[in-house]
């Protein structure tokens, strides 16, 4: 890091400014702090000490010079001659100048094995921790390694048995231990735990459905793989039968599998779990893997991936689905029709398809498909067939989420630092945290306020808000202040109402509302209440990146008012409503990334709302309109699912052909109803564009309709038949098993 900081020219004020600050005055002390010294040795020591070298002379200090200080710490640095000797090589500096001082180990008096149950009792009695300090030398003494003669960490079921020499059940007496040391007032020997977490290079499956090594409990007529495994082999330890990495559809969970190919003769393929060339050649994410070396197969005889029969293009590549025979034995036969078991993805275009993503595009069991850039040409795919590893920076982000909800409640009790010797690793892994804890936020602060609304009338809520302001929450506030903004008509209805001469239309108008509003919320409000809940924690509403964090060079929260008076200056109105309107856009696309999340995550696949469309009255509709209803919400959220908003990479560009997934859902719908396909889908499509709920199979902005309307209304889940009907507006495969799946098709709805 020294070295890139010393080349990069913005970064030359920090080396300008420190050098005019030792030349000001002779007191100025430089101090070069060094850590972990001991292991500066041999090639890459060298360079580490030439390093320092161009760093002291680029801020004009000689070797010798008085204004230079060197602290560095090291475990294994002796006071003799060889240890002085190396301090000289390292820093330059003459070594009879280094003072070397090495800590005195504590002597620790031998102790009787500590009685389980005595330390129970304390610690129900809250006495355990004024033992703080004999207990900490008591866990130190069971630490000792005495065929090394010295102390070293120890697994927890070894120091329990060491302390106790008697079984601790569940660690419950160790437990106790530790959190009257944290508790103590005094600590004699500090202690320091160490967590090994290994992350998840990839799982890999046996291609043998009827595989032996599958417990009777886990085998089912769907199932398509034998035994998991978490390491790659060469074939299956139970039956022989060859083992390839298990592919996993993020959004509805279908398998696949996918190995390295060895080519043979007749367009013949051999797939193998490991790489048939050099190791290091092969990319460690599968969707970096190119077609020539590996290959992707859908086990699957009988059913066909969605569009199949129908080429599409990626990236100037003519992509297709071909069936294909996999053998137990991994040898694979393309374009086979008689006793073809799955389907691989084929390409053809005039750049190598050979250096083409091995992995396809989209899942070819509910057709879920992502954006393509430029970098698909070389081999990067960005689709939801995932493989199963986890890289570090995903592991330290869950371990920096989950140590604030075991360490304590305060913020002194969880403070937390991480480092990382990678500076690319670093970067990421801050960008992720700042991004992940957004969302978390955006989440919570949604759910809230979708179960808020369940509970909450429109009505009440203006008439609260009209009597007594301060009665209200902050969010209620937000939520009163969009209304009455919104819909005038309505605040009048309701003051008249509550005065007791409301006039016919108004009085129509609160009665609408009372049947109506319950249990349901409008975007505007709800993004009113995530907005006002965001800036009392002090996070921009618009998001967690560098555009949200600022507008025309003033801080975000200047634009908007203040929590409380004088915590800070507002901007003035007009420049405050522009760059309002420009984080309230910002909100709108982060709403609607976590409505319509990926991997099953959205808010009806969760069970906690939906979105209802309202045929209008009088029009002329193929079926119902409850069923009708249930189709248009259905659709609407497949085209959320699909990213087809305003503010997403495919909502920008309105199509009227309808999309594959909606195309296939409403051939569902009318074979199962009996209605024209075409009279249908003309019907969905032209609903949905006079509601202005979608233009052209792309979803609105949801802020732009005027009127306040109960865009979200909560369902209430029962048995297991009753979330079957409410989820089976997507037949379209939305469950990841097909036992579920079947359920779905066979309710009563449809």
């Amino acid at each position: 890091m020294i070295n890139a900081i010393l080349m990069r020219e913005f970064e030359s004020p920090v080396f300008t400014k420190t050098k005019s600050w030792l030349e000001a005055s002779p007191d100025h002390v430089f101090t070069l702090a060094v850590d972990e010294l001991h292991s500066y040795r041999g090639a890459s020591g060298s360079e580490v000490a030439l390093l320092l070298r161009r760093l002291l002379d680029r801020l004009g200090l000689k070797a010798d010079s008085p204004q230079l200080r060197i602290v560095a710490a090291s475990a294994s640095l002796d006071a003799d001659e060889a240890g002085l000797g190396f301090l000289e090589e390292f820093f330059g500096v003459d070594g009879s100048t280094f003072t070397v001082t090495a800590g005195q180990p504590k002597e620790l008096v031998s102790q009787p094995a500590l009685s389980r149950r005595q330390i129970l009792d304390s610690a129900a009695e809250g006495t355990l921790a004024a033992r703080a300090a004999e207990l900490s030398e008591a866990v130190t003494l069971a630490c000792f390694a005495p065929e090394e003669n010295r102390y070293r960490a120890q697994y927890l079921h070894t120091i329990a048995e060491r302390l106790f020499e008697e079984e601790d059940t569940d660690l419950e007496g160790l437990s106790a231990v530790f959190e009257a040391i944290g508790a103590g007032a005094n600590t004699s020997v500090p202690l320091r735990g160490h967590i090994f977490a290994r992350v998840l290079s990839g799982l890999w499956a046996c291609m043998n459905a009827d595989c032996e090594g599958v417990s009777e409990d886990r085998r089912d007529a769907h199932r398509r793989v034998g035994k998991i495994f978490g390491q790659p082999l060469s074939m299956c330890d139970d039956c022989g039968s060859r083992v390839l990495e298990l592919i996993l559809c993020s959004e509805c969970g279908d398998v696949s599998v996918a190995g390295y190919v060895l080519a043979l003769p007749d367009d013949a393929e051999s797939l193998s779990a490991t790489p048939t060339g050099v190791l290091g050649d092969a990319p460690g994410l599968v969707t970096s893997r190119g077609r020539k070396n590996f290959r992707w197969f859908w086990p699957s005889s009988d059913e066909n991936p969605v569009g199949s029969g129908k080429p599409w293009m990626t990236q100037s590549f003519n992509v297709s689905w071909s069936p294909a025979r996999l053998a137990k034995s991994g040898i694979l036969e393309i374009g086979v029709v008689e006793g073809a078991n799955g389907w691989v993805v084929q390409m053809e275009g005039k750049n190598d398809a050979g250096f083409a993503p091995a992995v396809p595009t989209k899942c070819p069991h509910c057709g879920q498909s992502n954006r393509q850039t430029e970098e698909f040409k070389q081999g990067q795919a960005s689709t939801p067939l995932q493989g199963h590893a986890t890289s570090p920076a995903q592991a330290t982000s869950i371990y920096l989420r989950q140590l604030p909800r075991t360490l304590g409640s305060r913020p002194e009790d969880y403070r937390t630092i991480v480092f990382t010797d990678n500076r690319d690793s670093a970067a990421r892994t801050a960008a992720s945290l700042a991004t992940r804890q957004y969302g978390d936020i955006l989440v919570q602060m949604l759910r809230r306020g979708l179960a808020h609304a369940a509970e909450m009338s429109i009505v009440d809520l203006l008439t609260r808000f009209s009597v007594d302001t301060a009665s209200l929450t902050a969010q209620e506030q937000a939520q009163a202040t969009h209304i009455m903004t919104t819909n005038p008509a309505l605040f009048v209805a309701v003051i008249a109402h509550n005065n007791g001469n409301p006039t016919l239309d108004q009085a129509a108008m609160i009665e609408k509302f009372l049947s109506e509003d319950a249990g349901g919320i409008g975007w505007g409000d709800l993004r009113a209440r995530v907005e006002t809940q965001m800036i009392q924690l002090g996070l921009s509403p618009a998001g967690s990146s560098m555009a949200a964090q600022s507008f025309s060079g003033e801080p975000w929260y200047t634009f908007f008012a203040p929590p409380e008076k004088g915590l800070w200056s507002q901007a003035s109105a007009a420049v405050a409503a522009q760059a309002q309107d420009r984080f309230r856009g910002m909100l709108d696309d982060e709403l609607a990334r976590q409505i319509f999340d990926s991997g099953r995550r959205d808010v009806e696949s969760t069970h906690l709302a939906w979105f209802p469309v309202v045929v209008p009255p009088g029009q002329i509709s193929p079926m119902t309109d409850e069923l009708g209803a249930q189709v248009l919400a259905s659709c609407v959220r497949m085209l959320g699912l699909d990213k087809r908003y305003e503010g997403s990479w495919s909502g920008g560009n309105p199509e009227t052909k309808a999309p594959v997934a909606i195309k296939d859902y409403l051939t569902r719908v009318a074979s199962i109803h009996l209605v024209d396909l075409d009279a249908l889908e003309f019907w969905v499509y032209s609903t949905l564009r006079d509601t202005g709920v979608a233009d052209g199979w792309s979803c609105n902005s949801m802020v732009a309709r005027a009127e306040f309307v109960s865009l979200w209304q909560v369902q209430k889940f029962g048995s297991v038949l009753d979330v079957a009907s409410t989820i089976c507006r997507d037949l379209r495969a939305f469950a990841p098993t097909r036992v579920v799946r079947q359920l779905i098709l066979s309710c009563s709805r449809y």
